[in-house]
């Protein structure tokens, strides 16, 4: 007879447990039967849990203050498992009998039996964490015991951080070329008209004069080097994600450039002492406040010193997160706050009417430093593309350590071509 191992265990346990409290043999007929199921059973567990059953229900029935039968509870059914919990079980039990404790006077409630016929074994063991019915079955927390069956699934896509840049594109002009270099004529001097009277002599007047700007282009590059194995099992198309990474490292260095570079190998930045553009002076050493008056005085002096024709076109703020927080502390002679938010869903925030665009690489309120520049970036500065970026893939160079070599490049130039569209202001 095929017996659910849980459906008889629970039987028996119940059956005995009945007897127990009626104090008589109502239930033998029924205890006999399930023994008797229990001992056809293949079920060692099953069997060892009759036999300790019924050795307790033995010792409840003959034990005194004075005496108690060991043997009951160390048959060599019991004492020989190879199940160490089965041992620690019955010794516990053997002790609480004896001793006392809860399972004095009912022996089956030490071991958590309740009458609605199901087994619930509270006990756990240390080293597992798992009751004696849950050690029996797969388990998740053990990759032998079933933890291989669960993989966990897998996201291609590569957590990042955030890299800041400059978004200079956004603001300055760009042009592509075909050439190493761009050139463009330049006036360096306007033309003069005279008033004279009527049959006065005509002369000459001044004559405009031009002259060239050349932006030469320059050239940036990564070269990375990933293994064969490394590009065959990636669980993503690594070659892609090298690629965006190469773009984004390129826009860091060129933001860079375009803020402060020297020239040498690298474009001319605004910010560069000899790209000629003029600066207003905050009044303070190391703060773009000034020591007297409204705090927002040196900001409002730097937008009028910009001509007008640059200031109500493409005008705009550049400055980093840092002192754009300085700025939203000043205020006007009035108390007006010279930082203004977005006046509709989809608008700009503003300072003193004129919106602004966060560039990482501009420089910290500092001594002598340029923290703020204000102008017509669009016809201020520009930017010259010879190639925008291009990604090599070399499977020969480094074939020999299994290995394959990703080279980016990128040309590009830039400089200041018209000073009077932007202006700085300075800590000083």
């Amino acid at each position: 007879m095929e017996t659910s191992f849980i459906d008889t265990r629970a039987r028996a346990w119940h059956a005995q447990k009945e007897e127990l409290r009626k104090g008589s043999g109502a239930n033998a007929e029924y205890l006999a039967r399930t023994e008797a199921e229990i001992c056809q059973s293949d079920d060692a567990e099953a069997r060892y849990n009759h036999e300790t059953l019924a050795a307790r229900l033995a010792a409840s029935r003959t034990r005194t203050d004075s005496t108690f039968s060991a043997a009951l509870f160390t048959g060599a059914s019991n004492s020989t498992r190879d199940d160490v919990d089965a041992r620690e079980r019955n010794g516990t039990f053997w002790a609480e009998m004896k001793y006392g404790g809860e399972g004095r006077s009912d022996p089956l409630h030490a071991l958590g039996y309740t009458p609605d016929s199901e087994v619930k074994w509270e006990q756990t063991r240390e080293r597992t964490g798992l009751r004696l019915d849950e050690r029996k079955a797969l388990s998740l927390a053990d990759d032998t015991s079933g933890g291989f069956l669960a993989p966990p699934e897998w996201v291609g896509e590569v957590i990042k951080t955030s890299i800041l840049f400059s978004p200079v594109r956004e603001v300055v002009k760009v042009r592509t070329t075909a050439n190493k270099s761009v050139q463009a004529p330049k006036r360096t001097q306007t033309a003069a008209a005279v008033w004279v009277s009527d049959g006065a002599a005509r002369s000459e007047t001044q004559n405009p004069a031009y002259g060239g700007v050349e932006i030469p282009t320059h050239e940036l590059t990564a070269e990375v080097y990933i293994s064969f194995a490394t590009l065959e099992d990636a669980g993503f198309d690594l070659e892609a994600e090298l690629t965006n990474e190469f773009a984004e490292q390129f826009a860091v260095s060129e933001g860079s450039a375009v803020v402060s570079g020297n020239g040498v190998g690298k474009p001319f930045g605004f910010t560069d002492a000899g790209q000629g553009i003029a600066a207003t002076n905050s009044g303070t050493s190391g703060s773009i406040a000034p020591p007297t008056g409204a705090k927002g005085d040196a900001i409002i002096s730097l937008v009028h010193a910009v001509k007008s024709p640059y200031a109500a076109r493409n005008a705009r703020f550049a400055l980093n997160r840092q002192t754009l927080g300085s700025v939203r502390k000043l205020a006007d002679t009035q108390g007006r706050y010279l930082w203004e938010p977005s006046p509709a869903l989809g608008m700009p925030s503003m300072i003193f009417g004129f919106p602004y665009t966060e560039f990482p690489d501009m420089p910290n309120e500092g001594a002598s430093t340029t923290p703020i520049a204000f102008g017509d970036f669009q016809r201020g500065y520009c930017l010259a593309d010879r190639i925008s970026i291009a990604v090599v893939r070399d499977p020969f160079s480094r074939a020999s350590s299994g290995q394959v070599k990703f080279l980016a490049r990128r040309r590009v130039g830039g400089q200041v071509v018209l000073a009077e569209a932007i202006r700085l202001l300075k800590c000083i």
